[in-house]
């Protein structure tokens, strides 16, 4: 994924992915299941090198500029979840029932627990990619990734992008004002998943797997 150069089209593509992950999990009745196919999106983000945010701030190598791009990248996401997302709340009802009352549930919690359990995204999603760099493991890399999402989504934890998807799935079957406070809720997100990725990077990261880290 791209951190130096954003193609605007290629991170709303990535947004979008996102929102159709997060469709299919909002229908399954199978928790278990729902959880798997959201990893869908991440996984086809990463093969076919789309721009997601969540994906790239833990790569961040500490320029501003660097940062900069990543956030305006990170605009295009949330464009991308959004339209798609609001598309799928108005083809399928029930995806939109479920995902408001999922938006409901989340403008219910404390901010700070929103923050801590987006810390713990950020946290999963930076391992979820960073599998990925390391090529004698590609026979395993995938189902590492898949799993990373799985247990995230499984325990909840927010993810930014995602949380814009659910919030404009919503639209059809919600009052606005439930929608809008989720929306805002998101800036929370973006803050945790931002801290999560780079506190893991700042332990992990050593001089033996820094090699791994492509520079952008």
């Amino acid at each position: 994924m791209e951190t130096t150069y954003i193609n605007e089209k290629y991170s709303a593509l990535a947004g979008a992915l996102i929102s159709l992950g997060g469709g299919a999990n909002m229908i399954c009745e199978n928790k278990m299941f729902g959880a798997v196919i959201f990893s869908l999106g991440l996984c086809l983000i990463i093969r076919t090198g789309l721009q997601l945010y969540t994906g790239m701030i833990g790569f961040w190598n500490g320029e501003w500029s660097g940062l900069w791009y990543m956030l305006y990248g990170l605009f295009w996401n949330l464009v991308g979840a959004f339209v798609v997302g609001l598309a799928i709340g108005l083809v399928n009802p029930q995806i939109a029932q479920n995902a408001y009352e999922l938006a409901a549930n989340k403008v219910g919690v404390s901010p700070i627990v929103g923050l801590l359990s987006s810390m713990l995204c950020g946290a999963m999603v930076f391992f979820a990619v960073f599998v990925n760099k390391f090529p004698e493991m590609d026979t395993t890399k995938t189902i590492l990734t898949i799993m990373c999402v799985a247990a995230f989504v499984l325990c909840g934890y927010d993810h930014c992008v995602a949380a814009v998807s659910y919030c404009s799935m919503a639209i059809p079957a919600s009052e606005l004002s439930v929608c809008v406070e989720y929306f805002v809720r998101t800036s929370i997100y973006i803050v945790g998943n931002t801290i999560g990725a780079l506190c893991v990077k700042g332990m992990y990261i050593t001089k033996n797997v820094a090699k791994y880290i492509e520079e952008e």
